[in-house]
């Protein structure tokens, strides 16, 4: 869902700009960016310029839950390489970070 956002920032810069200092900063968003994707992808090695590989996505145990897991790999791969292909068109519209919480009070 995160790789999904960063595509949604992108679209965003496409109308209405980059955020102030993204031409500056242009590589290093893309490589983190292209960090976060390698590990959609499950990639044990190949990240740039990190001191700790961020956590991976764990392909076994996805396609362990049958068809859903497989969507979800599938999903997964394709949203980082949306934000990726529309983040080096057109930049981010937020330099922040993004995550996703859930809602207060809301129940899991």
């Amino acid at each position: 869902m995160t790789g999904v956002s960063y595509a949604t920032s992108a679209e965003m810069a496409e109308k209405l700009g980059p955020f102030p200092g993204f031409k500056k900063n242009r590589e290093h968003m893309l490589r983190v960016m292209r960090n976060h994707r390698r590990a959609a992808y499950g990639e044990k090695t190949g990240y740039e310029k990190v001191s700790q590989p961020p956590v991976r996505l764990d392909h076994a145990a996805c396609m362990a839950l049958g068809e859903f897991g497989s969507a979800l790999v599938a999903h997964s791969k394709s949203a980082w390489d949306r934000a990726i292909a529309l983040g080096e068109q057109h930049g981010y519209a937020t330099r922040s970070r993004l995550s996703l919480r859930r809602p207060a009070r809301s129940v899991w």
